[in-house]
């Protein structure tokens, strides 16, 4: 990759972020719009911060439910162990979790004949 055209291509990554980024602060909790699984996974996240468990009682008091590998949850708590529980900051470290696979995701796609083309597709 020639350096203009990696200049035009981290130009091109870091305009999408911002614009992502100016969504995400115009939208708040509008949009995307909170959905059932967006509970049910902070619910876990909450329990590991709280007691370093992925039981959940407020999920389903009588049996646990485990529904996907524990990566979001662990990092999502341990980030609330430190600073606190909220709903904001737990949107806030969904967005920045984004951010890092959209940048894991441009970093993958910048060695394309058509990177440009196929991280706007992306």
């Amino acid at each position: 990759m020639s350096r203009a055209r990696g200049a035009r291509y981290a130009s091109l990554v870091l305009a999408l972020a911002l614009l992502q980024l100016a969504v995400h602060a115009r939208a708040g909790f509008t949009f995307p719009p909170p959905w059932i699984d967006e509970a049910q996974f902070l619910w876990q996240a909450k329990a590991f911060a709280d007691g370093g468990t992925l039981l959940a009682p407020q999920l389903h008091p009588e049996r646990a439910i485990r529904w996907m590998p524990p990566g979001w949850f662990v990092l999502t708590g341990s980030a609330l162990r430190v600073l606190g529980f909220d709903f904001a900051l737990a949107r806030a470290l969904s967005f920045a979790w984004l951010l890092g696979g959209f940048a894991l995701l441009a970093w993958l796609l910048r060695r394309l004949p058509h990177a440009e083309g196929a991280l706007l597709l992306a």
